[in-house]
């Protein structure tokens, strides 16, 4: 496969969430090479939960007026940014022996919590990390829980979602007001 970029940019509204999952999909089965018939299935099925789940958190949480999709179709993954204007992703630090702890940061993120890395989501089998790596960006990562961990954070489950589908997952805010989730989801080639 040959490296190609598409974008896409529609009004954040629930109106197109149909149209940019069938869009999605369609350039899939046009620009990657899927395996045979059942594996197939479950990638597209994969993907729509994951451009659904992009989507529908851009339009619920973003503040943005618009929603653009990049997606850049590589031999072996393709590579996704979503992008939006608006405040920002908010991190918020779950204290599991304070739950009444309302502390929540936006970008820019405080000098004091870089390198920090943050729960927010964890059930009974996985957690999803949130690593603030400076004043602007984050890192998201899915990982097995430890069995003796004995709390659920309930928050932000369409993260596990979106790293359970995908690898290296991170947000960046620039100056400029935008707002980009990139992402990169293998292929089956």
């Amino acid at each position: 496969m040959n490296s190609d970029f598409v974008t896409v940019t529609l009004p954040a509204s629930h109106s197109y969430l149909q149209f940019i999952t069938e869009a999605f999909i369609q350039l899939i089965k046009s620009k990657v090479l899927l395996r045979d018939r059942e594996s197939g299935f479950k990638y597209i099925s994969d993907s729509k939960i994951l451009i659904h789940e992009l989507y529908t958190n851009a339009i619920n949480h973003s503040g943005s007026d618009s929603v653009t999709f990049n997606f850049s179709f590589e031999d072996s993954y393709i590579d996704i940014q979503m992008i939006t204007h608006g405040p920002g992703f908010i991190v918020k630090p779950v204290d599991l022996k304070n739950k009444a702890n309302k502390t929540q940061y936006l970008p820019p993120y405080p000098k004091k919590i870089h390198g920090t890395e943050f729960m927010v989501h964890s059930d009974m089998d996985y957690e999803v990390a949130c690593r603030v790596k400076d004043e602007k960006s984050l890192e998201f990562v899915k990982r097995k829980r430890a069995p003796e961990k004995d709390y659920e954070i309930p928050e932000h489950f369409g993260l596990l979602i979106i790293t359970n589908l995908c690898s290296d997952v991170s947000f960046v805010s620039n100056q400029d007001g935008r707002n980009i989730f990139s992402l990169k989801r293998t292929t089956l080639t």
